[in-house]
This record gives C-alpha cells, sequence and structure tokens, in this order.
C-alpha cells in the first residue's frame, strides 16, 4: 500500500446490487449515503417539476421530519411515507418535489436514452 492510498471498505457482504439499492442498505443500516466511485456514477437527479434543478438527499435517520405531521411521497410512483419506511429520498428545496430512489434510476435512464435520441438525430 503506496502513502497516501485510500483504505476502503465494504459494508454489504455480496455486493452485487444497483448503486440505488447499496445506497439504501448502507442509508437504513449506517446512516450514511454513499459517494464511492462506484455508486458516485449514479449522480442526484433532476428535479421532476423543475425539470433542470438537481435534487438533494435526504438520509432519513438524520433528518427531523421534512414535513411535520405529515408523510414524504414520491412524486413520480405515489409511494407513501418515503422518510418513514426508506434509509434516503431526494427532495428539491425550490418546489418541495420528493423522489424515491428506485424511481430516481428510473428518471436518469430516460434521461439518458432521451440524450440518445437526441443525439442520434
Amino acid at each position: 500500500m503506496a502513502r497516501g492510498e485510500e483504505i476502503t471498505i465494504s459494508y454489504i457482504k455480496n455486493d452485487g446490487y444497483a448503486a440505488w439499492k447499496r445506497r439504501e442498505i448502507l442509508a437504513s443500516d449506517w446512516l450514511f449515503f454513499c459517494q464511492c466511485d462506484l455508486c458516485s456514477l449514479q449522480a442526484a437527479p433532476k428535479c421532476v417539476k423543475c425539470m433542470d434543478q438537481d435534487m438533494e438527499v435526504i438520509v432519513s435517520g438524520l433528518r427531523e421530519e421534512l414535513y411535520p405531521g405529515h408523510g414524504v411521497d414520491c412524486d413520480m410512483c405515489q409511494e407513501d411515507e418515503l422518510q418513514r419506511s426508506l434509509g434516503y429520498f431526494y427532495h428539491c428545496y425550490l418546489c418541495e418535489a420528493d423522489l424515491c430512489p428506485a424511481c430516481s434510476e428510473h428518471t436518469q435512464k430516460a434521461d439518458s436514452y432521451s440524450q440518445c435520441v437526441r443525439s442520434a438525430s
């Protein structure tokens, strides 16, 4: 090992998960949002309402209720109680949109597809 070389460990056994699932396990069990090289390949999604605003990560166990007295629902799939049932989710502070990790992945895949279609035209 070279001086100054980063030391990393895996918190998950048999890691073959997609980035959003790996991050979900780590946020739920260890209360952190992983930003390793592999997980960072999946960037924060753009807001589904604002369209060009990057959404912020909310690690559920580290944050007080986002909407006191009300649940956090995904604005795409309508999954409810994100903050109570998931380790993390995405939030836009400009328009108050919320997105579950699974929809985030689908949104990014759709964005990549539409960029490929536009560049092929």
